[in-house]
C-alpha cells in the first residue's frame, strides 16, 4: 500500500489543511463543494496537458485581455509583417531557426485560457512544452499582379483579422513562395 508514502501522507495533510481552512472560512460552505487539490482541478477544468505549464497571466497580460474584452471589434493587437527575400531560402533551414526561436521563448508556445471556476483566476496561460507554431506554406500565383492582390487579402485575412486570443495559439507563421529567387 502506499498509505505510508511520503507523497501520499504529504497530499492528506494537504487536504486536512484545506477543509480546516475552508470551514474556517466558509462556514456555511457544504464540505462537499470545497476542491480539496485546486491545482489538479483546475488542470483538468482547463484541459492542460501533463506535460504543459499553466502559469497565471502577467499584469500586462491581464490588461491586454481586457482592452480585447472591450473592444472585440479592435485590430490593434493584429500585427503582421512580410519580409521578402529575393533568393531561394532553404525551407527546412527556416523552419528550423524559427522552432529554435519558438523554444528559446517561452511566450511564443503561449495560448490564453479563460475561466469561470468560481475559486480561481479568469484567466489564465498554458505553455506547450513542444513548439506548437504551425508553418503554413503558401504559393503566390504567377503574375505580379495576381502576387500583390494575393498578399493584399492573405494579409487581410490572416494578419489584420481581429485577434481572438481565446481562439487559438497567439502566434500564426505562413512562409509564402513567390516562385525562383522570391
Amino acid at each position: 500500500t502506499d498509505l505510508f508514502d511520503e507523497n501520499t501522507i504529504a497530499r492528506i495533510v494537504r487536504h486536512w489543511q484545506v477543509a480546516l481552512e475552508s470551514m474556517l472560512s466558509g462556514r456555511d460552505e457544504r464540505i462537499d463543494n470545497v476542491v480539496l487539490e485546486p491545482e489538479a482541478e483546475l488542470r483538468r477544468q482547463l484541459q492542460v496537458a501533463d506535460d504543459e505549464q499553466l502559469l497565471p497571466l502577467t499584469s500586462t497580460q491581464i490588461a491586454f485581455i481586457q482592452d480585447v474584452q472591450l473592444r472585440p471589434a479592435t485590430r490593434q493587437y493584429a500585427v503582421g509583417f512580410l519580409y521578402a527575400m529575393h533568393f531561394n531560402v532553404d525551407q527546412a533551414l527556416l523552419r528550423k531557426a524559427i522552432h529554435a526561436v519558438n523554444m528559446a521563448h517561452v511566450a511564443l508556445r503561449a495560448r490564453f485560457v479563460a475561466c469561470d471556476l468560481p475559486w480561481a483566476e479568469p484567466f489564465y496561460q498554458i505553455i506547450s512544452a513542444d513548439d506548437p507554431v504551425q508553418v503554413e506554406t503558401l504559393d503566390l500565383p504567377a503574375d505580379v499582379a495576381g502576387q500583390d492582390r494575393f498578399v493584399a487579402e492573405h494579409l487581410d485575412r490572416w494578419c489584420y483579422r481581429t485577434h481572438d486570443v481565446f481562439g487559438r495559439d497567439l502566434v500564426r507563421l505562413q512562409i509564402v513562395n513567390g516562385g525562383a529567387g522570391r
